[in-house]
């Protein structure tokens, strides 16, 4: 006999009484089970039956009891209609409205009367509306979405009928939450649905649980027509989970289950006690003197493990001898290929520039150091993020784009300007070149990035630099060409005039010497008031050219001056001091007198023409280190557009030059009195070395 005829017969033997057992009580509990729930259901179907028809009813009735009033005949009683519609829809939380044979809406208690009233709903199947027109009685119609609710609800109507025609329709929904909360009123047991359906077969309502299967062979399923209205009420019961007898019924077959486990155990146990003496000596090694077998298939197993211990031997010792080699293989390919990393991560990490290495997935799978750098993120979140996360969003596909058509083109060191992307968000610009390094699968792309920012920058601040230089020049020579109108107008219309007038009135000296000499006293006093005044233009405007009290008594005499004439030319308080107990003011360079002289200059003219201030103050400083400064304050008007000086004002970009010519600073700030200050900061040490 075979182990196996041997424990299949024996395990029947002792499992078979106790399994036809079990199958006969578990079948007969089940029909009992079976039968009750069907009883339960059909009651619970016919209270939910009865339940709906009620509430359709009273509904029905409502709406009939609207039809019947007489204040639906006239459009002049609509208000007083429209007030009982009213009571309707307090009642049952539903608006009426009032349709007539063109199924427009006349009437509807959603909007005052005047105002558009909603479209009748058309359903696309059964029409209470239409039906309640047609046969003149009160219908109950099938689900719609609402219009203006826009939830699932059905229509009821009932006709208002005079002389036997019905020409008006009294219409109200019934939204399908309610007729939910209405089915959730209906106790249910675990496991039981109600689900209502309307005459297409659209599901209106549903109570209770869900199946997951359409049509299972075990459950119980119900129907039952209503009387007012042509839905379908559907009651489910899940075979799985309809009543606690059948957990009961579950709970004895997991014992009759487990009983008969424990008898096939026993068998098994008593069986194993006979194949232990032959089964122990397979445990045994070759070689070991075995006991008789008393089952065939243990017999020749145990000369199947001996032969397979001595090829088991033969393929250990092959093993070995081809795992020693092939570890010495390993171990000298890993050495290389680590010697190899460590000189590719060298080259990559003394790059300036940003490197990163991408796969035909453009997912990034080696970056440098200077990645981490120029895009603000560390190194091991770059690397296995996709290629595009370092571009913005807005360039995203069309940068990836490129770089694809460049990889496809085959070409390497291509050069493209791209964008990049920062941690924080901000952008830069890149230019980067591309190359693609051959794989017997698929290429890897390396890209060098570098970061041209700076390097934009700097052309900006130079084209902007070059086109203020080529302003302020164009300015310049404006300055100058008027600046000889300006003089040549006045020796024209001073000095030239006083000579003319002097050379007539000598001219007429000759006259009236031949006939008065006494005549001669009025005719010298008016030439010497013309030579005055000649006098007085030509010295104004040598100042105006080179101001001769500046190089004669120096620079604070002659500001002085200056803010005397200003004062006296323009009515505005000029004050002019040097902050220092002893009014003491250093020796400087004559460059140095010019240029402060200049800028006082220029910023009173600025004050007389913008400001409209009623006072200056100009002071001077010079520090014990060299440090020279002047100060020009108003309590004008102020700066223009919050400090920001025009493109235009050249006059403050000539001054800015002529300072920073040499070495000094000046800058434009709002005052304390609300006014504009000019600060000016000179060292006399780097001016001079500058001049």
């Amino acid at each position: 006999m075979t182990l196996q005829r041997y424990l299949t017969r024996l395990i029947w033997i002792c499992t078979l009484p106790l399994l036809l057992l079990s199958a006969l009580l578990a079948i007969d509990r089940w029909r009992e089970q079976r039968a009750k729930d069907r009883h339960n259901a059909e009651q619970l179907l016919q209270a939910g039956k009865r339940l709906l028809d009620d509430n359709l009813r009273v509904r029905l009735a409502g709406l009939e009891k609207l039809a019947a009033s007489p204040l639906a005949d006239s459009p002049e009683t609509w208000p007083a209609f429209r007030l009982e519609a009213r009571g309707y829809l307090a009642a049952f939380g539903n608006h009426v409205a009032l349709i007539d044979a063109q199924r427009r809406t006349q009437l509807h208690t959603m909007v005052p009367l005047g105002e558009e009233p909603p479209p009748a709903p058309r359903p696309a199947g059964r029409s209470a509306v239409a039906l309640a027109l047609k046969a003149g009685e009160s219908t109950v119609g099938d689900l719609f979405d609402g219009t203006v609710a826009q939830e699932p609800m059905a229509g009821l109507a009932a006709p208002v009928r005079r002389d036997g025609a019905a020409h008006h329709v009294v219409g109200t929904v019934i939204p399908m939450r309610q007729m939910e909360r209405l089915l959730g009123e209906l106790p249910l047991a675990p496991g039981w649905s109600l689900t209502l359906f309307d005459s297409q077969g659209r599901l209106l309502a549903r109570h209770g649980a869900v199946s997951t299967a359409d049509d299972a062979d075990d459950d119980i399923r119900l129907s039952a027509r209503l009387e007012l209205a042509p839905w379908t009420l559907e009651l489910r019961a899940l075979h799985g989970l309809t009543s606690q007898g059948q957990q009961r019924l579950a709970l004895l077959m997991t014992a009759l289950v487990l009983g008969t486990l424990l008898a096939a155990w026993i068998g098994g146990w008593r069986a194993s006690q006979r194949l232990a003496r032959s089964v122990r000596s397979l445990s045994d090694p070759p070689g070991t003197p075995q006991p008789t077998a008393q089952i065939d298939e243990i017999r020749d197993a145990r000369r199947l493990i001996d032969d397979a211990y001595a090829q088991r031997d033969r393929v250990e010792a092959e093993r070995r001898d081809s795992e020693r080699h092939y570890r010495e293989r390993l171990e000298s390919g890993a050495a290389d290929l680590r010697s190899r990393e460590a000189q590719l991560s060298a080259v990559l990490e003394s790059a300036s520039d940003a490197i990163v290495v991408a796969d035909a997935h453009k997912s990034i799978v080696m970056a440098n150091t200077a990645v981490q750098r120029d895009f603000g993120r560390a190194r091991e979140t770059i690397v296995g993020t996709p290629l595009e996360h370092l571009f913005p969003q807005r360039v995203r596909q069309a940068q990836c784009r490129a770089i694809q058509e460049a990889v496809a083109s085959g070409s390497s060191g291509r050069h493209m300007e791209l964008t990049g992307l920062r941690a924080d968000g901000s952008e830069f610009p890149i230019e980067a070149a591309l190359s693609a390094l051959p794989r017997e699968d698929k290429p890897l792309v390396t890209m060098v990035l570098r970061d041209v920012s700076e390097a934009r920058r700097l052309q900006d601040e130079l084209r902007a630099s070059q086109a203020e230089l080529r302003n302020l020049m164009n300015a310049q020579h404006r300055v100058e060409d008027s600046e000889r109108r300006r003089i040549a107008r006045e020796l024209h219309d001073e000095l030239q005039q006083a000579l003319v007038a002097v050379k007539m009135l000598v001219g007429s000296m000759e006259q009236e010497l031949a006939a008065d000499p006494q005549r001669l006293a009025a005719l010298v006093g008016r030439i010497d008031a013309l030579v005055g005044t000649a006098v007085s233009s030509t010295r104004r405007i040598v100042n105006d050219l080179r101001p001769l009290m500046l190089e004669e008594l120096g620079l604070v005499p002659a500001l002085e001056a200056l803010c005397q004439q200003f004062q006296e030319r323009t009515g505005i308080e000029v004050r002019c001091a040097v902050q220092d107990p002893a009014g003491f003011w250093p020796e400087v360079s004559e460059q140095i007198e010019i240029c402060l002289y200049r800028v006082a200059q220029e910023s009173l003219t600025n004050v007389a023409k913008h400001s409209g201030a009623t006072r200056v103050t100009v002071t001077l400083a010079a520090g014990p280190d060299g440090r020279l400064s002047m100060r020009i304050g108003d309590n004008g008007r102020g700066l223009h557009r919050g400090g920001r000086r025009s493109p235009l004002a050249f006059g403050l970009k000539g001054m800015t030059e002529r300072v920073r010519a040499l070495g000094g600073t000046l800058r434009v700030e709002s005052g304390p009195e609300g006014g504009a200050l000019v600060l000016v900061e000179i060292d006399s040490q780097q001016a001079a070395t500058a001049g």
